[in-house]
């Protein structure tokens, strides 16, 4: 960020997450950071349906039978993050089904090693797995990219709209107040 971050008296939204990442231990966070086992807590809060559908999870790349996939989905581990081991699969005609499986199995797990100072839920998983899911695509933007938005509340009131836009080429991310107003390099 260009600054030490204050974290005695945080008073920007990125000071408040580093602090929230260092001192925040709740024991839900271990199952919402997997992104198979959030889906039975998203599920056990009634809202399955808006889960995309899920093609399998497993232990090892090499149990997945791709002629049993459609025609396009996305495999990623259950602990990356930020992006980080994801494989878009558009056609699996033209897929190296070989190094699709290494790739993946080369990854599970790894964010930890990679990463050591990852979050404190991250160490929570019990494993790491691999997950295939539909791939959500719009055609209209170009880059097939489908438009993230995140909804920021402290103190359970809603405070920002976060909107990333065009994931897979320029990226633009924008943020606004409470009351729409955009806000720029606030944060």
């Amino acid at each position: 960020m260009g600054f030490w971050p204050n974290l005695k008296h945080p008073q920007r939204y990125t000071e408040k997450i580093q602090l929230y990442k260092m001192r925040y231990r709740n024991p839900i966070m271990g199952q919402c950071v997997d992104k198979y086992a959030v889906r039975a807590f998203v599920e056990g809060k009634g809202l399955g349906l808006i889960l995309n559908q899920c093609y399998g999870v497993f232990d090892d790349a090499y149990e997945i039978d791709i002629s049993k996939l459609p025609n396009s989905f996305v495999a990623k581990t259950t602990d990356g993050g930020g992006g980080q081991n994801v494989i878009l699969v558009r056609d699996k005609n033209t897929l190296d089904e070989d190094k699709f499986k290494k790739d993946l199995n080369h990854w599970k797990g790894s964010i930890l090693k990679m990463n050591p100072g990852r979050e404190w839920a991250y160490t929570q998983m019990k494993s790491s797995r691999i997950i295939v899911e539909e791939l959500l695509e719009d055609d209209t933007t170009g880059d097939g990219s489908i438009d993230d938005f995140k909804l920021m509340c402290f103190n359970g009131k809603f405070r920002c709209l976060w909107v990333d836009k065009g994931r897979y080429s320029d990226h633009p991310r924008c943020f606004w107040d409470e009351n729409l107003h955009f806000l720029n390099g606030v944060f």
